[in-house]
């Protein structure tokens, strides 16, 4: 986890380093202040010399100033620092996701995954800044402490090392427990989120069905597991605390026993005394931030193990060859199948050639959407071959394909909350703004986008005309579009079958539609159903 933590902070080693100077600054001036005290009590009650007042106050308080001007600094720095580190880990973590099969990433439900990989990120990153960094700061400061105190009285410095000892005991006998137990937590709430999430998200549907008391069963199910582990958590969690309390104030009853006996005896100075008091109490809560350092670790190890299942995933095949024109597309022998008792193409035969509209038709079921993810390079886990211009799919760039050669328009495409405007053009990096008005007039789209309307609340008609006009803006050399006339107009679709016929010139164009109306336009067309049997 450290070694892979590494690599992120290396991009902001400077911010990193100031964070670990301050940190450490700070806890100088924390162990000072005591010593100062301890020296101020024993020279007050010896010497009773007041210059000793002003000198012990002007240095405290000059420490007190340095702590807060370092403490705000390093605030500072922790956030910026850790909120890099943290997008940069998000990014990459996404990237990955993006270039999965899309079947791996289907098994996610969104917003589990969104509520997993932004909790399990801040946990990694909070274990590596407040717990790693301070844990060796505190390990040298421990071992200074133990250093201190042996030198004023061993009785003492023993007690201290034998209550470590039990402190460690405890924990390493829950360790495990701990870890098993985390992990179930952290599935149970991020799966209770997801389920939440899609209660929220179904409200229409909800509405139009009466489904309230099914929705209602499935959080409620989920909550139940979550409410049961999370009490398996806490207690374990408890354990762990009170083996902290006990061995706090288990010091804090030897301390007084043994440090009274040795003041009586004049052993020590009643400064020694209140000094070895602060200092053990310091040691004491390193003890504890030890005790959860350990189970910050095991939090830590459980986010870091659930992110290593993710992108330990293989990605994606995407070939390296890069070609700048699509004349013909081949299907070839075709066998695919979501499961092996069921084949939706076997042997299936295909071929479509530039300056055609092809139509593909099929009932439910028949594979008409994976046959696009099929020919777009969205999935690979097939038999056969798929070729562009002889060049098999599996060889060329298939992200180079969809960027620049393939626009696909979806029944229902998604939008994303910004103006419709930079919806028309989103993803696209050069386009002839000429072209994009004529589209958009041809589509009866222009008034919206003259007044630069940024209303995202769009008709169905409305997103499948900024899905086509996206589509088209891009110049691709294939268009496969899904139901594209399924929410528009009567005038929308005669523009639309207008504009098809001008483009498939110099284009493969492939519709996904039962809809007869676009049939006029259609030079041939595939029917699915038992098409490869």
């Amino acid at each position: 986890m450290i070694k892979y933590f590494i690599r992120y902070i290396k991009k902001y080693w400077v911010m990193f380093l100031c964070f670990l100077i301050m940190t450490f600054i700070i806890y100088v001036i924390e162990l000072a202040v005591p010593y100062i005290f301890s020296k101020f009590i024993d020279d007050i009650t010896v010497n009773k010399n007041i210059n000793t007042i002003y000198i012990s106050s002007a240095l405290i308080l000059a420490l007190v100033i340095i702590y807060l001007f370092f403490s705000f600094y390093k605030e500072v720095i922790f956030n910026k620092c850790a909120g890099k580190v943290r997008f940069d880990m998000l990014d990459d973590c996404e990237s990955h996701i993006e270039k999965l099969p899309i079947k791996d990433i289907n098994k996610f439900n969104p917003a589990y995954l969104n509520e997993r990989l932004n909790n399990d990120i801040l946990n990694i990153i909070l274990f590596i800044f407040n717990n790693l960094c301070n844990s060796i700061i505190k390990i040298i400061g421990v071992i200074i402490l133990g250093g201190i105190i042996a030198t004023i009285n061993v009785k003492i410095f023993l007690i201290m090392v034998i209550v470590a000892l039990f402190n460690g005991l405890g924990f390493s006998f829950y360790n495990k427990e701990l870890f098993k137990v985390g992990y179930d937590y952290r599935e149970a709430n991020n799966k209770f989120y997801g389920a939440n999430n899609d209660r929220l998200n179904m409200m229409k549907q909800t509405k139009i069905n009466s489904w309230f008391d099914v929705v209602k069963v499935k959080v409620s199910n989920y909550y139940t597991i979550l409410l049961g582990v999370s009490i398996d958590y806490s207690k374990v969690s408890a354990k762990l605390r009170n083996i902290g309390y006990l061995s706090k104030y288990l010091s804090l009853i030897l301390l007084i026993i043994f440090g009274g006996y040795e003041f009586i005896n004049d052993n020590l100075t009643i400064g020694e005394f209140i000094l070895v008091y602060n200092y053990t109490n310091i040691c004491m809560n390193n003890m504890e931030f030890f005790l959860s350092l350990g189970q910050n670790y095991q939090h830590a190890k459980v986010c870091y193990n659930r992110m290593s299942e993710i992108l330990t995933l293989k990605e994606e095949i995407n070939g390296t060859k890069i070609i700048n024109a699509i004349d013909s597309i081949e299907v070839k022998d075709l066998y695919f199948g979501h499961n092996s008792e069921k084949m939706l193409y076997e042997g299936l035969n295909l071929t479509f050639k530039k300056g055609n509209i092809y139509c593909i038709k099929g009932e439910n079921g028949s594979g008409k959407s994976t046959l696009i993810d099929i020919l777009t390079g969205i999935r690979y886990d097939y038999r056969g071959e798929v070729l562009y211009n002889n060049n098999n799919l599996r060889s060329l760039d298939a992200n180079y394909l969809r960027k620049n050669l393939i626009s696909v328009v979806e029944q229902e495409p998604d939008m994303i909350n910004i103006s419709l405007k930079e919806n028309l053009v989103y993803g696209l990096e050069d386009y002839d703004n000429k072209r994009l008005e004529d589209l958009c007039e041809g589509l009866y789209l222009d008034n919206r986008v003259k007044f630069n309307d940024n209303d995202t609340n769009l008709s169905g008609g409305e997103k499948q005309k900024i899905s086509e006009i996206r589509a088209l803006l891009k110049r691709p050399k294939v268009i496969i579009l899904d139901e594209p006339i399924s929410a528009l107009d009567a005038n929308s679709i005669v523009k639309l079958k207008h504009i098809l016929n001008e483009e498939k010139k110099d284009k493969i164009i492939i519709l996904v539609t039962h809809n007869e109306e676009l049939y006029s336009i259609i030079d041939n067309f595939i029917t699915l159903d038992n098409v490869g049997i």
